[in-house]
């Protein structure tokens, strides 16, 4: 079932992608392709949102991830980690990161719509969608555990914060490496010339982060 199941959501991913580069032409085309997906999982019976997703809707949540040309698949285990070890694995990593938990819970949003066991397009696993590359450099021996995952993920966000003094930066270096932030020499990222040096696809990327942060902070 699991590999039938990736195969319909890398063509319904890939069908997503055409929708995003003619969203001129179409309109309503992000709303529309929400609802297709979020019919197809309901069939699949994927539906089983973390307690932390309940203010946002499940049609916002799955066009989020699909969005991100992220989400493509699971990997195969027999279930999923539970909303309580989700959060437990996240006011974790923000005790011993000094992240705030909001934040955390915000990029898991973004990048895996709580699903611990997702596997991207490019290979980035788990919650927080690390690369195996990095996972390894952190210390991380299995990506879909959700404390490993969790403290990994927020550890190398921690660490972009630091380098960078602006979350906004910190989470485009998350997004797309901070190689390639790093070498645009923002100073300040509030000047929009320097700032939209970063490409749409990853200011758009923040932007959902940091919308999704307000949320969780508010609740």
């Amino acid at each position: 079932m699991r590999s039938v199941e990736s195969i319909y959501l890398s063509k319904l991913s890939r069908f997503e992608s055409v929708l995003e580069e003619k969203a001129s032409k179409f309109s309503g085309a992000q709303s529309a392709f929400a609802d297709i997906l979020s019919g197809v999982q309901q069939r699949m019976g994927m539906h089983a949102a973390a307690p932390a997703e309940a203010a946002v809707p499940a049609s916002q949540r799955t066009a989020d991830v699909y969005a991100a040309g992220l989400y493509t698949g699971y990997t195969g285990r027999a279930s999923a980690a539970t909303g309580s070890e989700i959060d437990a694995a996240v006011m974790s990593a923000a005790r011993k990161t000094g992240l705030d938990p909001a934040l955390i819970r915000a990029v898991i949003q973004t990048e895996s719509s709580f699903r611990s066991n997702a596997v991207s397009r490019a290979g980035a696993q788990g919650l927080m969608q690390l690369m195996p590359g990095t996972a390894k450099e952190l210390g991380v021996t299995d990506p879909f555990d959700p404390v490993q995952n969790v403290l990994g993920g927020s550890t190398y966000l921690a660490k972009q914060l630091k380098r960078f003094g602006d979350i906004r930066l910190a989470l485009a270096a998350y997004n797309t490496g901070p190689g390639r932030v790093g070498r645009y020499g923002i100073t300040d990222a509030n000047d929009p010339e320097q700032y939209e040096q970063i490409s749409a696809r990853v200011r758009g990327y923040v932007n959902k982060v940091l919308a999704y942060y307000g949320q969780y902070k508010d609740q």
